[in-house]
């Protein structure tokens, strides 16, 4: 659970750091994108500028071009004014002319040669002559006068032409500049509108850009956060695995420190017994001898017995001189294996028998109950003494009992029931964990069972 836990972890790790990388490539997109907009703004704002003066250098056209109205404007009525002065001269001359011509024309049809004497014969006194002399020169004089009034007249009529000849050309001149000045005025109008359109599309293509970028950060971002949720969880399933794992190695050792002091106690027990072997060893041997042609014989007769009808496991004796502990089939055999409980791999250092909560348990061979009683992962424990076989002190244990019924230096019988199968100490069900032991050493069982 704890390696599932780490690979998690690793895993979370891995996504964060990789979206991590893409948060860090949004941003810089983000940082490039507001860069550009920084630089768009700023052409921008150049933008605005020209816009700006377009638009004065628009309304200053627009000013001038009203100017210019009103000043072609105000030269038509001039126009009209001097056009209505040269007809009235015109009218003044024409008439002053035709005056002239009709006192000319008089005079010249009055006019002889006698016309001076006349004046002075027909006066009948010096005062009529004087008179008649004044008036003649008051005649000359207002022909005269006529005539002056008359150069007048034309001199006034001369300027009211020119003065008008030069409004014409005044109104030609501000006509050909208000025409130019309409397509100044075109022309400023749609550089204005070109330059408001490129404004706005610079704004416009920006903001999308930052836009795009900011929702790339945000869905990173986002992604982030899940990816760190991940990592926190996987982090706290790794932490509490880490904690199971430490209690479970914890719980390991307190089992392995239980299993060396019982090896302990075991090779002790074994040295005494060996000692006691040593010095029961000659008797022995003489039972033995003496008993060897009864044996050979009880196994004849036994063997014989045996093809005659069915033995249970229990009763069933291998060549080796044990019988099967237990009624049931061998299940987890002797040797390394993933521990169940505590998850690690671990040496397995017995047989299991898998059977309910209540079945006998049996004396795999003849011996002395060495051990009673609980034992750490090995729960409710029974250790007998088997003696010395083929140079070896062998010792069967009995693991897990839900009842023990011997005790401590009591002597047992291959086959005596000796306690019931249980599910005490390390287990996840009821089961017998049955060891076979030289000096102490864990061997594999089914060497000497049948």
């Amino acid at each position: 659970r704890a390696a599932a836990a780490q690979g998690r972890a690793a895993q979370s790790a891995r996504q964060v750091g990789a979206a991590e990388e893409q948060v860090a490539g949004s941003t810089q997109q983000v940082r490039s994108a507001d860069a550009v907009l920084a630089d768009a703004e700023r052409d921008l704002a150049t933008a605005q500028q020209k816009l700006f003066a377009t638009r004065q250098e628009l309304q200053a056209a627009r000013d001038f071009d009203a100017k210019l109205g009103a000043d072609l404007a105000d030269a038509q009525d001039k126009l009209s004014r001097a056009r209505q002065e040269v007809l009235s001269g015109q009218e003044r001359v024409d008439a002053h002319r035709r005056l002239m011509g009709t006192a000319a024309r008089e005079a010249w049809q009055q006019q002889t040669p006698l016309e001076g004497l006349s004046v002075v014969v027909g006066a009948t006194s010096p005062q009529e002559l004087a008179q008649r002399l004044q008036w003649q020169e008051t005649v000359f004089d207002t022909q005269a006068a006529d005539k002056v009034k008359l150069d007048a007249l034309l001199l006034q009529l001369r300027s009211a032409r020119d003065e008008q000849a030069r409004v014409e050309a005044a109104i030609a001149a501000d006509k050909a500049a208000a025409a130019a000045q309409v397509e100044v005025v075109a022309g400023l109008t749609r550089r204005a509108a070109d330059e408001e359109a490129r404004v706005e599309e610079l704004v416009a293509r920006q903001q999308r850009a930052l836009q795009a970028a900011q929702a790339r950060l945000a869905s990173d971002e986002q992604a982030l956060g899940s990816a760190r949720s991940a990592q926190a969880a996987a982090q706290r399933t790794l932490e509490a695995a880490q904690g199971e794992l430490a209690a479970s190695r914890q719980e390991l050792d307190r089992a392995v420190a239980e299993a060396k002091e019982r090896e302990a106690r075991v090779k002790a027990e074994v040295a005494r017994q060996r000692e006691l072997e040593k010095a029961a060893a000659a008797r022995r041997a003489a039972a033995e001898r003496a008993a060897a042609d009864e044996r050979a014989a009880a196994a004849a007769a036994a063997a014989a017995a045996e093809e005659s009808r069915s033995v249970p496991p229990h009763e069933t004796v291998s060549a080796a001189g044990f019988v099967r502990p237990i009624d049931r089939e061998p299940g987890s055999p002797f040797g390394m294996r993933f521990h169940p409980i505590l998850h690690v791999w671990l040496m397995h250092e017995g047989t299991d028998f898998g059977a309910a909560c209540g079945t006998p348990i049996y004396a795999a061979r003849s011996g002395t109950v060495l051990q009673t009683g609980p034992d750490g992962g090995y729960g409710n424990f029974t250790l007998i003494g088997h003696g010395t076989i083929n140079g070896v002190y062998v010792t069967t244990g009995y693991a897990h009992q839900s009842r023990i019924i011997v005790r401590e230096g009591q002597g047992v019988a291959r086959g005596q029931v000796i306690g019931y199968v249980g599910s005490t100490g390390l287990s996840t069900t009821c089961h017998l964990h049955f060891e076979v032991r030289h000096d102490g050493t864990p061997v594999d069982p089914l060497r000497y069972i049948p």
